[in-house]
């Protein structure tokens, strides 16, 4: 058999003289059947599986009829172990749940350990593992011809089913459909992998199928629980059915999709049922910020004073001490007649500064001082000419 991860070839492109080849399940076997003699509980389960798939693969081969009696024959004396052991973990987790005490809980450790070596001496494992086989070269094909075979049968036994999902009394009609999901899977697992959707149907189906059982057992098996926890245990185990029918009829219309082949988002659609149990995280609101005392005064200033749309400027933040709401006006006010000055002013010549032009001035200033200076001299010198010659010069 190829390995699950590796897609057969399609029968169209298979060599017509191409050989028969092996199955590998029975090197898987081997790698378990030790822990399997030693009755091990995880050996067990893998070794039930095994035998599934070899069900699976004896509808596509030419298996004979000694050696297909031989892996049923392994699958039933592996099935009531395996179904103790599942039963177990269940009521073993219902306990702990239900907050049975320490000698409650031991005391059922204690019947449920006889109560599986009696079932092992009821039901004694296989000494020998079964013998190979071959799978033919036509095996895809054949797989194709059984996958359409039990898909048509799922669809028409599904359908019937989720009319009449809260009966009570067709439990065998729900655990022989699940027997037909679980070949179609295994059937589907030769050549690739099953959709999650149906996986998920089963585990809603495994679920309900391990309540009718420990349903079954809690009746028979009163001895190892007290009244008070029988009772408990009962009723948890009513509801886990009652919401695993609620869980397969949600999921239905996603496999239905599937099994018709018009799942518009692939095998990974995800389960309604299953999310809806997940629990949502919804965002956390913001919790608004308490003001300061900054910033309340500053809002009861902004009430008072025009809007940006009325003034068309507004004052520039600063983390200078506010200011009055008088000064605050007249500040707004010369704010806004410098910006309409400064909008309205054409661009001019940039004007030189006072200090510029006293610096040009400067030589004409002292040219005309040195003139002044010269023409006061000279008059000055003129006014204090001696007397005597300008007698003298009159006289003449």
């Amino acid at each position: 058999m190829p390995k699950a991860s590796a897609p057969a070839t399609p029968p169209e492109s298979q060599n017509e003289t191409a050989s028969a080849q092996p199955t590998s399940l029975t090197e898987d076997l081997s790698g378990w059947w030790e822990g399997f003699q030693a009755a091990q509980p995880k050996a067990v389960h893998e070794v039930r599986k095994i035998t599934r798939r070899a069900q699976a693969e004896s509808g596509v081969s030419d298996m004979k009829k000694k050696v297909r009696r031989q892996w049923r024959d392994l699958r039933r004396a592996a099935a009531p172990v395996r179904d103790h052991d599942a039963a177990g973990e269940h009521l073993r987790d219902a306990l702990k749940e239900l907050g049975a005490s320490a000698t409650a809980q031991q005391r059922f450790e204690k019947g449920w350990a006889e109560r599986r070596a009696q079932l092992l001496k009821r039901h004694p494992l296989p000494a020998q593992p079964p013998q190979g086989y071959d799978l033919p070269a036509d095996w895809s094909a054949r797989a194709e011809g059984a996958l359409n075979k039990d898909r048509r049968a799922l669809l028409k036994e599904g359908k019937a089913l989720m009319k009449q999902a809260d009966d009570p009394s067709n439990t065998d009609d729900w655990h022989d459909w699940r027997k037909r999901m679980k070949r179609y899977r295994y059937t589907l697992e030769l050549s690739g992998k099953a959709p999650k959707v149906l996986k998920r149907m089963l585990e809603h189906l495994g679920r309900l199928q391990d309540a009718e059982v420990l349903l079954e057992l809690l009746e028979a098996e009163t001895e190892h629980f007290t009244r008070k926890d029988l009772a408990a245990l009962r009723a948890r185990e009513q509801q886990a059915g009652l919401d695993a029918r609620a869980a397969a009829r949600k999921l239905w219309p996603a496999l239905k999709a599937e099994l018709k082949g018009e799942t518009p988002n692939g095998p990974d659609e995800a389960d309604p049922a299953s999310e809806e149990t997940q629990p949502t995280t919804a965002p956390r609101p913001r919790t608004p910020r308490q003001p300061s005392k900054a910033s309340t005064s500053q809002k009861k200033v902004s009430e008072k004073q025009p809007s940006a749309a009325k003034t068309k400027a507004s004052p520039a933040r600063s983390s200078t001490p506010k200011p009055t709401t008088a000064a605050t006006t007249k500040t707004n006010a010369k704010s806004k007649a410098k910006a309409t000055t400064t909008t309205t002013r054409k661009p001019t010549a940039q004007q030189p500064t006072r200090a510029a032009q006293a610096d040009a001035a400067e030589p004409a200033r002292r040219t005309r001082k040195t003139a002044s200076t010269a023409t006061t001299n000279k008059a000055q010198a003129h006014s204090k000419a001696p007397a005597t010659r300008s007698r003298k010069k009159s006289g003449s």
